[in-house]
């Protein structure tokens, strides 16, 4: 791309800064950054990098600038289109943030990133249907990422499409071994609704949630018990409780809900306000 086109003791002094900026030495690398564009002011990478470097402290309007320098020297590079985007979106600018990742995606049809930012910037304004349409273009492209599958989750939570949106935040979580997701959201959400049935996915991932320290169990605990009236063991046991017969024949089932651990933690945690798990 462009750093070829340096003269060589130029692109090594660009590579180096890049080096240095990638390990968190972002003033000196802006520096190196400036030095080339002075001696070679057509440099676009030099601009990119000078772009990210600013963004990086928070200097948004030189970012913006640099930005701008980067396509126009290079307009038909994706990567510093999504930049663009990038800095846009951070100084609530959608119209050009949409604008900038819109050229990122037309450039680069395949660039999920592009469409993962167009997502998040109709997801600010409010534009739901736009949102969802663009997470989904940005899965098709790449479904690995977690984060990707967790956009499109909240995003179909608050257009009222909740079993599109349960389903999507199982495959965010599923990917999210290690909990990095936020899963506070959903388990508000999960309180609110009655299941006929879960995945067994949900149990496991319910049961991380509840024994890492930093959560307020109380608060989330009512979600926790929605996942956990979804087992087909914890229904037959209730409603045979509900009718005041039938517990005899449900032996196996008993000793699956006794020694079911969420069911052993969410008690101790939190009142449950929940006639049925209360007759339970």
């Amino acid at each position: 791309r462009c750093i070829p086109m340096l003269p060589p003791e130029l692109a090594g002094r660009l590579k180096r800064a890049i080096r240095l900026h990638q390990s968190g030495e972002v003033l000196r690398a802006e520096r190196i950054y400036r030095e080339v564009i002075a001696a070679d002011a057509g440099a676009a990478d030099a601009w990119h990098m000078l772009a990210i470097a600013q963004a990086d402290q928070g200097l948004l309007e030189p970012a913006a600038q640099a930005a701008q320098s980067a396509t126009e020297l290079q307009p038909r590079i994706a990567q510093y289109w999504l930049t663009r985007g990038r800095i846009a979106a951070e100084r609530r600018h959608e119209s050009e943030a949409q604008a900038s990742s819109g050229t990122a995606a037309e450039l680069e049809p395949q660039l999920a990133e592009a469409y993962f930012d167009l997502g998040k910037s109709y997801e600010r304004e409010e534009r739901l249907p736009e949102a969802i349409a663009a997470y989904r273009a940005a899965l098709e492209r790449n479904p690995a990422p977690a984060e990707l599958h967790y956009f499109l989750a909240r995003t179909l939570l608050r257009s009222g499409e909740p079993q599109e949106a349960i389903e999507s935040y199982q495959r965010a979580f599923e990917r999210d071994p290690e909990g990095a997701l936020d899963r506070r959201e959903c388990l508000d959400f999960l309180r609110k609704l009655k299941f006929e049935a879960l995945p067994d996915f949900w149990q496991a991932d319910a049961l991380r949630f509840f024994k890492r320290g930093d959560v307020d169990r109380t608060r989330f605990a009512p979600g926790g018990l929605s996942v956990l009236m979804a087992k087909e063991a914890f229904q037959k046991v209730c409603a045979a409780a509900e009718s005041g017969s039938g517990l005899e024949a449900l032996g196996a089932e008993l000793y699956e809900v006794t020694h079911d651990p969420l069911f052993g933690l969410l008690p101790a945690e939190a009142l449950l306000a929940n006639p049925g798990f209360e007759r339970l």
